[in-house]
């Protein structure tokens, strides 16, 4: 089993994400508008939103996780790399594993880091 698969369908998650512009940005203003639109509609009481604060929190880093999950093999399986991939020596739960874990960097790690921010925003 070489590396090169694993590493060449990690470089191309990465760039894919980057090239279609709102690779980081999409996710951190999902989660931060569906944080901030629940005191709009509840009120602005501490207590409230305290009680609320880290079911909101789990609900926006769900939605905001699912909004780019869609792209993780969608390009692949369009321009055929899913195909070449099978036919490889390396396995495709490997491939699949680290298509995973570009996706987990490119939007997974900005959620981890904004979940703090905006938590101590929601008390």
């Amino acid at each position: 089993m070489t590396p090169s698969p694993l590493y060449a369908s990690f470089r191309q998650a990465l760039s894919e994400a980057w090239a279609s512009g709102a690779g980081i940005l999409l996710p951190i203003g999902k989660i931060t508008a569906t944080s901030m639109l629940d005191p709009l509609t509840l009120g602005d009481e501490a207590e409230t939103l305290a009680n609320i604060g880290p079911g909101v929190l789990w609900l926006a880093l769900a939605l905001a996780s699912l909004v780019t999950l869609e792209r993780v093999f969608q390009a692949d399986l369009q321009d055929g790399a899913l195909d070449l991939w099978a036919q490889e020596e390396t396995s495709i739960s490997l491939i699949a594993l680290t298509k995973t874990l570009a996706h987990w960097v490119i939007s997974g790690a900005p959620l981890v880091l904004m979940s703090p921010v905006l938590g101590r925003l929601l008390g």
